[in-house]
């Protein structure tokens, strides 16, 4: 367990009188859920890099607020895949790897369509209605 986080720091904001203003997801009842120590620390870890609270995390991970995140990840990895890979084939022997090239283009459409329209693609599209 990492023992340098800040226990009790919260991004969420309050009230004059110091209560907690409902989150993006409305109020939240208190449910029981049992967690492995490595899915909490995880959770604490996720929630100290994002500003948020460990339920607004799976908040999200639940109504699929991190798709666009998750697929951006997957085309982030494969890209740099790609990019290793090249060179070992003859024909690619002393040129530089590029996804401007013809071949890509379909691929630099959808990455598009991730970044800047992911609801056309169902990604989303309830938080995108809200």
């Amino acid at each position: 367990m990492n023992h340098n986080t800040k226990i009790g720091i919260s991004a969420r904001k309050r009230d004059d009188k110091g209560v907690y203003l409902p989150s993006d997801y409305g109020n939240k009842q208190l449910r029981s859920m049992r967690l492995s120590d490595e899915a909490w620390q995880l959770l604490e870890e996720k929630g100290i890099e994002q500003g948020k609270t460990r339920t607004d995390i799976v908040e999200e991970l639940v109504r699929g607020a991190n798709e666009q995140a998750i697929v951006m990840k997957a085309i982030e990895a494969f890209i740099k895949l790609r990019t290793e890979e090249f060179g070992e084939n003859v024909a690619q022997r002393g040129k530089e790897f590029s996804t401007k090239t013809r071949d890509w283009s379909a691929f630099n459409k959808f990455m598009e369509l991730v970044k800047n329209s992911p609801w056309e693609l169902g990604i989303g599209e309830e938080i995108q209605g809200e």
